[in-house]
Parts: structure tokens; sequence; C-alpha cells
């Protein structure tokens, strides 16, 4: 997603809030149509919301190496939404986006789990005798 693209989602994650709060039923007055209207943009909205910040905080769930970091992206798409997964799109993301790690991390077809931590990861060093404790 580019720069771009991540503000026009945000503008129109802002923007479909209009016709679902327009079209909400406060008077008690039953019409079809606004009933119907009403439906179909709540139903937008929330699945709008739920890719934009969601893809947001997976992606900074999936890719982010770094415990304090990644949790303070998760904090920031979940309690700030549109506007906290706006600002990872605008930076932390392109990062990714240009090494080509723009997508979530798919499973390869031999690899069981979804994320296995490596030893760097893990500020351990390879021991020697790994190989002889296995029977």
């Amino acid at each position: 997603m580019t720069r771009f693209f991540a503000i026009l989602g945000a503008v129109f994650c802002f923007g479909m809030i209009f016709p679902t709060a327009a079209t909400e039923n406060v008077r008690g007055d039953a019409d079809l149509k606004m009933a119907v209207i009403h439906g179909v943009s709540a139903f937008i909205t929330v699945m709008s919301l739920l890719l934009y910040c969601g893809f947001a905080a997976l992606h900074s769930v999936s890719r982010v190496q770094d415990p304090n970091d990644r949790m303070g992206w998760v904090v920031l798409t979940v309690v700030f939404n549109v506007v906290g997964s706006l600002i990872y799109y605008l930076t932390k993301y392109q990062d990714f986006r240009s090494h080509g790690m723009g997508g979530l991390p798919l499973r390869s077809k031999g690899d069981r789990s979804f994320y296995r931590a490596t030893l760097s990861e893990l500020n351990a060093e390879p021991r020697d005798d790994a190989a002889s404790d296995r029977p």
C-alpha cells in the first residue's frame, strides 16, 4: 500500500461514518429504503475499519522484530484505530514495503508453526553440543 492509498483508505474509513450516521433511525419512523442504506453503510464501515486497522495490527505483529517496538505499534493501531494505522502505514510499513515485505508472511508448506524465533532474536548463541543432546 502506497502512502497515497494509505491516506485514501483513512479518508474512506472516516467518510463512511457520515452516511451511516445520516441514515440512522432517530425518530422511530421505519423507512425501508433508509434502513437498507443504513445497514449497507454500517456494514461497509465496519468491514473497512476491520480491514484497514486489522491489516496494520497483523502486519506489525508479524513483521516487527523488537518486542517493545512491536507492542507500541499494536497499541497504536488498536487504541487509535484509523489514525494509529495511518501513522503505521506512513512510517514503518513503508520501510517494510521498500524491502519487499509489504504483505503478511505466508506459511510455507513444510513449516508448521506461524512464527519461530531465531537464535539472534533470542540473543542466544548456538551450542556446539546441540547435536549430541538429541537421542
